[in-house]
């Protein structure tokens, strides 16, 4: 889409602030979210155990021959 909305010689000021802004945005949205999580859970390990878990059983039966 930014193809479209740029001319060839902005496409690349264009594609370099759409990854640094969403970068950013980012890194603060799962900053602040890790910190309710934290706060509500008394820890992110926690959560991040019970997460994991199922991924793991289906990587388990994925990778079983």
């Amino acid at each position: 889409m930014l193809s479209d909305l740029y001319p060839k010689e902005q496409r690349s000021s264009a594609m370099h602030l759409r990854a640094r802004a969403f970068g950013i945005f980012g890194i603060m949205i799962g900053f602040m979210v890790g910190g309710f999580v934290a706060e509500w859970w008394g820890s992110a390990r926690g959560l991040l155990r019970r997460r994991g878990l199922p991924g793991i059983a289906i990587l388990c039966l994925v990778r079983s021959p």
